[in-house]
């Protein structure tokens, strides 16, 4: 179809090898336009009115920018087939990370943990490294493997990571009887 189309509009015949390569190339660029026109597409913030809030959503650049998905990852069918792929090259228990637990109390009763991996921070570690949260899913906890990689990469860009622990999750004691998402 697409060979016909080429061999019409130029008006000489392409070879089998020709016609191949057209076709890769035109449904290549089909590909881009598609995912242009139908994956890109500008931040949506949604976000409780405050003064704070509003100068964010004003002020932080990356929120004005169009966001693009890795194209070979555009949909959530592709990005669960990439990890199962690559998770055998991750399977690695906690990555030979070792944590300390820091029990936080809240006004409520209850209690959070924050886990401090013994990890060396490139360019040094002290009071002004920038610290990075990392919150393990409903279910995880620092021996799920999408966490333990951001534990072992993190201090690679220059940052101190920590996880947040909900309550009653990932082995945090639970004191009170609330709910872990109140």
């Amino acid at each position: 179809m697409v060979t016909n189309f080429v061999h019409q509009t130029l008006g000489y015949p392409l070879s089998s090898l020709n016609a191949f390569a057209t076709t890769v190339l035109v449904l290549l660029c089909a590909f881009c336009l598609y995912y242009r026109a139908y994956k890109c597409a500008p931040l949506s913030l949604y976000y409780a009115p405050s003064e704070l809030n509003t100068y964010l959503a004003r002020t932080v650049a990356a929120f004005h920018k169009v966001y693009c998905p890795t194209p070979y990852l555009a949909n959530g069918i592709l990005q669960t087939v990439w990890y199962l792929v690559l998770r055998r090259g991750m399977q690695q228990e906690n990555w030979g990370i070792q944590y300390d637990r820091q029990l936080v109390p809240l006004a409520d009763g209850s209690q959070v943990s924050l886990d401090w991996p013994r990890v060396k921070v490139e360019g040094g570690d002290n009071e002004k490294t920038p610290i990075v949260v990392i919150l393990p899913g409903m279910c995880g906890d620092l021996n799920q493997n999408y966490v333990a990689h951001l534990v072992f990469t993190a201090p690679k860009a220059g940052f101190r990571p920590v996880i947040f622990n909900q309550r009653g999750l990932s082995g945090t004691p639970i004191k009170v009887r609330l709910p872990c998402n109140p």
